[in-house]
């Protein structure tokens, strides 16, 4: 399968709003977003959530210290469990 999905990695001083200009630009894409220090951030969970209510693609987080728990977005520990959700997720609405 070739490569579907645009990866950011987000650092502790992320602008938020940078990151939703960056999101519209790519909205036919699946996102994975690699956090570069593993922090929590309500506003951007929230983001995460809101743009996955309207988004027809997949949204993965990579973090060992979140889980996967109430978002509308997945959580893996690795980039390869990533890549991995957003292949099961595309075939998954191929034959939906």
């Amino acid at each position: 399968m070739s490569k579907n999905y645009v990866r950011f990695i987000i650092k502790n001083n992320f602008s938020l709003k940078e990151l939703k200009r960056d999101f519209m630009k790519n909205l036919e894409s699946n996102m994975i977003i690699e956090l570069e220090h593993d922090f929590s951030s309500v506003e951007l969970f929230s983001f995460l959530n809101n743009f996955k209510k309207k988004s027809l693609k997949s949204i993965v987080l990579i973090s060992k210290k979140h889980k996967d728990e109430n978002h509308l977005f997945s959580v893996v520990p690795t980039f390869q469990e990533a890549v991995d959700i957003i292949q099961i997720e595309e075939i998954e609405r191929l034959i939906s």
